[in-house]
């Protein structure tokens, strides 16, 4: 999903979101309900099965609490519907879950490129609190604050930047703000 940020094409990369069923989940045999096929997989690994559709393109972390964490989609609306993508899924399956608790979004990941090659050295000597260590990662990391939380964007020198660490479309709006903002300072 593409939108437009301050005269910058952002990509949505993916939308992480949770959920809580109210029931436990005997994790053997749901991952049993989805023998693989083409269109639904579910792999059985270390306490979780992680179930990957493709209508919309998402994945489903089942935890045995009855906790679900929805990855993979580069849509927010396909996210924020996550939970009743699954009871649909599952209720196929012959599975008939009830929701707890929608904990929403928790996490979008997006790329822009502002269009220019950037100093990361000049960066991190100039703006407080970045890290650029070039020997163990190729890009600068910066944080903004946000309200309640962190963004982070990891910085490239082609301009190329990756933003993590926020939860809706004002969030990024801000982050990329106040980012843009200290960017032109140096």
């Amino acid at each position: 999903m593409d939108i437009q940020i301050l005269g910058y094409k952002v990509r949505i990369r993916n939308v992480v979101s949770s959920f809580n069923l109210r029931e436990n989940i005997n994790l053997f045999e749901f991952h049993h309900l989805f023998p693989e096929s083409i269109f639904d997989k579910a792999t059985f690994n270390y306490g979780v099965v992680v179930l990957r559709i493709q209508e919309p393109k998402m994945s489903f972390l089942i935890y045995r609490t009855g906790k679900v964490i929805s990855t993979g989609s580069n849509s927010i609306e396909a996210s924020k519907k996550a939970s009743d993508i699954f009871l649909k899924i599952s209720k196929k399956r012959g599975l008939n879950f009830s929701m707890l608790s929608e904990d929403g979004i928790q996490n979008i990941v997006a790329v822009f490129d502002i269009q220019k090659s950037l100093d990361l050295f000049v960066i991190s000597q100039q703006i407080e609190g970045v890290v650029y260590e070039p020997e163990q990662f190729p890009g600068a990391i910066m944080s903004v604050d946000l309200n309640k939380a962190k963004a982070k964007f990891l910085v490239f020198t082609s301009g190329k930047i990756v933003l993590v660490g926020i939860k809706g479309i004002k969030d990024m709006e801000i982050a990329i703000d106040r980012f843009l903002n200290k960017i032109r300072r140096t």
